[in-house]
């Protein structure tokens, strides 16, 4: 019986995540198909704001054309939450070897097979006493989600370094 119990937890397991992926301790989930990540740090700055590099690698057959955006009156807004129980929206990204950050609405970057690609996200205000980042939702998905089934990237406990 506990032979059987054991399996059934198991198999339990396996197909609850396989929609996320692990990486580094860090989670992630995203709506492409065969694209790892990597998370190269996280980092709080003397003003206060917080750093999350990150690497999305193309593993697959299919080239994407990658669109993003800060507005924050889309359904997918790009929020982060902390383990101090603080959310933050004051979010910006770059996508690809630029210092330009995402404006409200971008056709940002090509992302063919077999590419790495780098991806800044600055979130503003972070609090002094949050360790870890528990969710960070980035708006960045292929063109041919937009209008229809788009999920942002998710990224999950990140250790924040000061």
């Amino acid at each position: 019986m506990l032979k059987k119990l054991s399996i059934l937890f198991i198999a339990a397991f396996v197909a609850v995540s396989v929609s996320e992926t692990f990486a580094q301790g860090v989670r992630y989930r995203t709506s492409f198909e065969d694209v790892s990540i990597k998370v190269l740090r996280c980092a709080v700055q003397s003003d206060n704001s917080c750093t999350v590099d990150f690497l999305m690698e193309n593993n697959g057959n299919r080239d994407y054309r990658l669109l993003a955006t800060t507005w924050s009156s889309v359904v997918h807004v790009n929020r982060a939450y902390d383990d101090m129980g603080n959310e933050y929206s004051k979010i910006t990204m770059a996508v690809g070897n630029t210092s330009k950050y995402v404006g409200e609405w971008d056709k940002v970057k090509n992302f063919p097979a077999g590419v790495v690609l780098k991806v800044r996200v600055k979130i503003s205000d972070v609090s002094e006493l949050a360790t870890e980042l528990k969710r960070l939702d980035i708006d960045l998905c292929d063109e041919s989600q937009w209008n229809s089934s788009r999920r942002p990237v998710t990224l999950f406990d990140i250790p924040i370094s000061r």
